[in-house]
Formats: structure tokens, C-alpha cells, sequence
């Protein structure tokens, strides 16, 4: 199932969030299981299996980075088998050299609180890239920048530990 299709909106790396949120509360309307207890046990279970779906699909269109990994994933493209990028060596350094600094500086705020800014920029750096490279329907390079920004997105939850 494809989750653009069933919110009616078109495939892109950005969305209308109002329209999304919008569409999301008229399914669940549609099809939530309260809604059809009066029906056979087979319709409620499909009702229900239906609304899991569109939770689920909800739940990553809403989020940037998961709707940024599923809008590849229905060109062929995952994380998991991205090995250009796990093997980028100019990319692991700065993954090294940017974890040392974390663990360095981690009982400095004020270092900590420098690094969360660069992290900050990197985050949107790679935002704007990535969306502009899905938009044009480059794949192989979108792959390799949603790694990248995952990579920072992460270190960003971590300093917030």
C-alpha cells in the first residue's frame, strides 16, 4: 500500500501537514474500529487492520526522516542495504571525529551546547539537500544524504540524553 496514495497527497519530500492531519482524522472517521461493532467479526477485524494501516502510514508521513526512508523505499532504495555510505571515508571520520568530541566535552554546557548548534546546522544543511535531491528523483545520492542526516539526527538525541 502505498501511504501518499491513500492520504491523497503526491509523492513528495515535503508535505502539507494540515492536509495530512486533516486526511488522517477523516479515515480514522471512516474506519475506526468503534465505528463498526454493529458489523460481522470478519468486517471488524478488516476495519481494524485498516486503521492499523493508516496509523502506521500517519505516523511516517507526519515525520520527516521516516517519510524520507519510505519515499525511497518504494523506489528500491534502504538504509539497510546502503553500503556506499556505511564505507564513505571522508564521512566516518567526521562521524569519528564529531562522537570524540561528544564524549570529550560532554560535562562542558558550553562546548556541548556549540557542538548541538553545529549539529543543529548540519541537520538542516542535510534537510534541504536531501529534499531537494527526491524531488529531482535522485536517488542514489537521496540515500546517501538521509544516512548522513540520520547519523546527526541521532547524535542530536543523544546529547539530549
Amino acid at each position: 500500500m502505498d501511504y501518499f496514495k491513500l492520504f491523497k497527497i503526491k509523492k513528495r519530500s515535503q508535505i502539507d501537514y494540515k492536509l495530512l492531519t486533516n486526511r488522517f482524522y477523516q479515515l480514522q472517521h471512516k474506519y475506526h474500529p468503534d465505528r463498526v461493532i454493529h458489523l460481522s467479526q470478519q468486517k471488524q477485524k478488516d476495519m481494524l487492520k485498516k486503521s492499523i494501516i493508516i496509523n502506521q502510514a500517519y505516523k511516517i508521513l507526519k515525520n520527516p526522516l521516516l517519510r524520507y526512508e519510505y519515499l525511497l523505499s518504494l523506489y528500491g532504495f534502504s538504509l539497510q542495504n546502503n553500503t556506499h555510505s556505511k564505507h564513505n571515508q571522508k564521512f566516518l571520520i567526521k562521524q569519528f571525529n564529531l562522537s570524540e568530541r561528544i564524549e570529550k566535552y560532554k560535562k562542558n554546557k558550553n562546548k556541548i551546547n556549540k557542538i548541538k548548534l553545529f549539529i543543529d546546522s548540519e541537520i538542516k544543511k542535510y534537510q534541504l539537500q536531501i529534499q531537494f535531491e527526491l524531488d529531482q528523483k535522485q536517488w542514489h545520492l537521496a540515500i546517501n544524504t538521509l544516512y548522513q542526516l540520520s547519523f546527526y539526527q541521532q547524535k542530536y538525541l543523544d546529547i539530549n540524553k
